[in-house]
């Protein structure tokens, strides 16, 4: 688990500089090398969900400094790993990455990491349901955003499948919000 913690925090400081250069990279050769970093760290069929043009608009540049004003890194929340066709699956628990915003006190998204090419890497993320708030159910209804999973996988992450308890967990720092705090410390 120590290894593979190692690697989630190298990650999330390798996207936190990818979400930078986003907001402030005005260069597209500055911009092609933060994709070209965290895309090395991600399995081959997952993608980035930020995308932009080759030349940034002056309309979109004081939002942007606005936005990096803002951003953090993400605050890894636990660990958890599973064991999946024999192999460990870690699940990382992340907040939003932006401080002051609602996300950043409680869990925003799930980072999946396995061993791929002899490499821990992404290999899936998801974000939370805000329809259900990672409940799986609505006024006693299965939820239909994510059809009960509480979780909805983003765009350019395929699913990533694994099942059963965890087989370790390791707790970094709890989550503010109540919801997420009964989870934190069920396991």
């Amino acid at each position: 688990m120590d290894e593979a913690l190692a690697a989630i925090k190298n990650y999330a400081k390798t996207e936190y500089a990818m979400r930078m250069a986003y907001m402030t990279e005005m260069s597209a050769d500055g911009w092609n090398a933060a994709v070209a970093a965290i895309s090395a760290l991600h399995a081959r069929d997952v993608g980035i969900d930020y995308h932009r043009a080759a030349q940034v608009e002056q309309r979109f540049i004081d939002d942007y400094v606005a936005q990096a004003e803002q951003a953090t890194e993400r605050i890894i929340f636990q660990v958890k790993s599973y064991k999946v066709d024999g192999k460990p699956l870690y699940r990382a628990y992340v907040n939003g990455g932006e401080r002051g915003h609602p996300a950043d006190k409680f869990y925003d998204r799930n980072w999946f990491f396995t061993g791929v090419d002899g490499q821990l890497k992404l290999v899936g993320y998801a974000t939370v349901c805000w329809d259900c708030r990672t409940l799986g159910s609505v006024e006693d209804s299965v939820c239909g955003a994510c059809t009960g999973l509480g979780w909805e996988w983003m765009p350019s992450s395929p699913a990533v499948e694994f099942s059963g308890p965890p087989t370790e967990v390791r707790k970094l720092q709890p989550p503010l919000a109540p919801q997420f705090v009964e989870e934190y410390e069920r396991e």
